[in-house]
């Protein structure tokens, strides 16, 4: 059995003593451990303060884009059917109703229409006798002026001596030729002496030589029908209201001329003519609550996505009579509505993700080329920003 091996003391090693400190290098050392812990925390501190920075500017920096859309008419036509007892959703409860009115009018030309109408000129004239003995004159003696124009007395005169006559004279041609102001006359029947002492003077015009006249015109003959035919059509639309009565708010008429005539045909030369007309009047009454309901639904039918209506033209709403039957009381109408169309805060074109990091020029002339608005303004904050900011939730797009 082999015997134990001696246990080896352990050697205890001499501890070290820490060196001691004098005061002085004691404050020193504590000095320069306060200045690693102060730089240590001032540069957390600015750490966390370019953190908080970056965090406040990427929350707070935005871009309000406001536009002045474009907008767009949009139209809506369909045909609905009034009936007295509507049973189908395209039918409008209502009622159909004619009658038929004539009278005649008295018209004067308005003067636009003209013809010229050739006659014979006349005027007066004054004969002086200067000779000491009285001088008979024959109807038609003649009369010349110094330019050749020949007139003719109407009359048997007999000019006394020293002193004078007057008489009408005319034109020995009719034409414009005789339309000839004041002027003197020779008597060319007489000999040169008493040319000399026996002439003629006017101091008046000579005319009628050329006369401009009105005559009734075709815009005469027009605009006498026409109104004729309002006045008949205001009241036959009267007479068919009372028929009616108040029950419906919607209406539309039919106007058809029956029989037309006239006392004077265009060109002809008249102070006055008379008009006669018949006219046949169809009148449609119905709910316009309803039809206005349905024609608006149609429109909304027609609105394309990332469009809204800016407004709806209820107050245009037109409609017009396709067909009537008078004895069933059914009509074919066809209505006639349209609205104002912008871009809507759906539109793919005002989506905020396309403006990211562009300036205000950007934007505006990305929004009018594609004709997305007139007029286009970008507020950016705070005001140092010049660009649209990352965050698609810090765009604000404003529709005025």
């Amino acid at each position: 059995m082999p015997l134990p091996r001696p246990i080896k003391p352990i050697e205890e090693k001499p501890v070290k003593s820490k060196p001691t400190l004098t005061p002085k290098q004691e404050l020193a050392t504590n000095q320069v451990t306060l200045k690693i812990y102060r730089r240590i925390a001032v540069g957390f501190v600015l750490v966390v303060a370019a953190i908080l920075l970056i965090v406040i500017y990427i929350s707070t920096t935005q871009a309000t884009i406001r536009i002045q859309p474009v907008e767009e008419t949009i139209k809506a036509e369909m045909i609905l059917d009034i009936v007295k007892n509507p049973t189908l959703e395209s039918e409008i409860r209502g009622r159909v109703v004619a009658g038929t009115i004539g009278k005649s009018a008295d018209f004067a030309p308005s003067g636009l229409g003209k013809k010229e109408v050739t006659g014979v000129a006349k005027g007066e004239v004054t004969i002086y006798n200067k000779s000491g003995a009285n001088q008979p004159l024959v109807k038609t003696t003649r009369l010349l002026t110094e330019s050749g124009v020949l007139f003719r007395i109407e009359n048997d005169v007999e000019v006394p001596a020293g002193g004078s006559v007057k008489v009408n004279a005319y034109a020995d041609q009719a034409g414009h030729t005789g339309d000839i102001g004041p002027s003197q006359f020779t008597i060319p029947g007489l000999n040169e002496a008493k040319q000399k002492q026996i002439y003629a003077a006017s101091t008046g015009e000579m005319k009628g030589g050329l006369a401009v006249v009105s005559v009734v015109s075709d815009q005469d003959i027009v605009n006498a029908a026409a109104q004729l035919k309002s006045e008949l059509e205001a009241e036959a639309q009267t007479m068919l209201r009372d028929e009616v009565g108040d029950s419906y708010d919607g209406e539309t008429f039919l106007t058809t001329i029956v029989d037309q005539t006239s006392t004077a045909a265009a060109g002809e030369e008249s102070a006055a003519f008379a008009m006669a007309m018949t006219i046949k009047v169809v009148g449609v009454f119905y709910d316009r609550t309803a039809l206005e309901e349905i024609a608006t639904r149609k429109l909304y039918d027609s609105l394309t996505r990332g469009k809204e209506f800016a407004r709806v033209n209820t107050e245009g709403l037109q409609s017009t009579i396709e067909k009537a039957d008078v004895e069933d009381e059914m009509a074919n109408v066809r209505v006639y509505l349209d609205g104002v169309t912008i871009p809507s805060a759906t539109s793919t074109a005002l989506d905020p993700g396309r403006f990211v990091g562009m300036n205000e020029g950007q934007v505006r002339q990305l929004l009018l080329s594609e004709g997305v608005a007139q007029n286009v303004q970008v507020d950016f904050f705070p005001f140092w920003v010049g660009s649209v900011p990352r965050l698609r939730d810090h765009v604000y797009i404003e529709i005025e």
